[in-house]
């Protein structure tokens, strides 16, 4: 196909063939960014912009243009995603951006998190990254059918975006509202951008929770004779069975993985509507009645809450975290 000039209102120099579409970011802008390997999207730049703004970014852009043809207007690179370079861009020559109008999905905010890091504009950008970041966890605050990679997405953004809070209340959506084996994340984009004794510790936390909202129902049941003081065993699949049947699940506990999986957030909400459980306690000579009542479990679960709390970002970064022990961060210095 033959090539054509573009015309003036692209500058002169640069040629295209007659079915680009060059997307226009600086309308007097002096070249033409390609991103992407197969789906390319053409934008035309500053160059003088791109420059001002990242030493990082000046570097590879001159590294780049020393590599290419004399004379060639256009940049490549191949290694960044269309839909985040486009947003960057336009945030860059300050232009309007859609994180402006609506709430992105996780893996364009991932996208867009690492190819801020990858330029190091995440400073420059800081403002209008978290302002995306903490959209996206307003809007699905409350949602518990979220994916395990979606929120996944949300904490390794976090973390590449530097953010204290949004990290914090991403790591705590992961524990409360996703289904699944958290080892899945390791394996994937999270896994590649957060530190791996997190997201091991983010799996002891939920179990831990778990655990409380669950197993420890049985905390409740007598262990000594009201009357002699007499050490009795407890019935604790009688209490557990109560639950059981609440939940209206097959086997106890429901589990946080696999066929039938609840997230820990649907258990602690479970736990919290138990109805009074009447026992039968006491020796072989003194038989009483007891009950654990609705406002027990309520506590039961509140606990469960208490634990499973987001992780602190610099604790993650500066690897004070601990695998073992509560997520919740005791360093004052922290706090800023």
């Amino acid at each position: 196909m033959a090539s054509l000039q573009i015309p003036s209102r692209f500058g002169p120099g640069i040629s295209t063939t007659q079915d680009s579409n060059i997307e226009v970011i600086a309308p007097d802008g002096d070249f033409i960014l390609k991103a992407g390997r197969e789906n390319t999207v053409e934008f035309k730049v500053s160059s003088t912009r791109l420059r001002e703004v990242s030493t990082t970014l000046r570097q590879n852009l001159n590294t780049i243009i020393d590599q290419q043809p004399q004379g060639s207007k256009v940049i490549n690179f191949p290694q960044d995603n269309p839909d985040a370079m486009r947003e960057i861009l336009k945030m860059l020559h300050l232009r309007p951006s859609s994180g402006q109008v609506k709430v992105w999905s996780a893996d364009k905010i991932l996208e867009f998190a690492s190819t801020l890091k990858r330029y190091d504009l995440v400073n420059h950008l800081r403002y209008q990254a978290h302002a995306i970041l903490m959209d996206w966890l307003r809007e699905y605050e409350f949602d518990e059918r979220l994916l395990l990679t979606v929120c996944g997405d949300i904490v390794a953004a976090a973390y590449l975006l530097d953010h204290k809070k949004a990290f914090f209340l991403a790591t705590k959506q992961l524990m409360r509202s996703c289904v699944g084996d958290f080892a899945e994340l390791a394996d994937g984009r999270c896994g590649r951008d957060v530190p791996a004794k997190a997201l091991i510790k983010l799996d002891h936390v939920r179990k831990d929770a778990h655990h409380e909202a669950t197993y420890c129902l049985i905390t409740f049941l007598n262990r000594q004779c009201l009357e002699c003081r007499t050490d009795i065993k407890a019935d604790n699949n009688g209490i557990w069975e109560h639950a059981r049947k609440h939940f209206g699940t097959d086997t106890w506990p429901p589990p946080l993985t696999g066929e039938g999986a609840w997230s820990l957030q649907a258990i602690i909400d479970k736990t919290k509507t138990l109805g009074d459980y009447s026992y039968t306690t006491g020796c072989e000579e003194h038989q009483n009645m007891e009950i654990v009542e609705t406002t027990d479990f309520e506590w039961l679960a509140d606990e469960a809450e208490d634990i499973a709390q987001g992780l602190c970002l610099t604790c993650v970064q500066t690897f004070k975290i601990q695998v073992d022990g509560p997520a919740e961060c005791t360093d004052p210095a922290h706090d800023d």
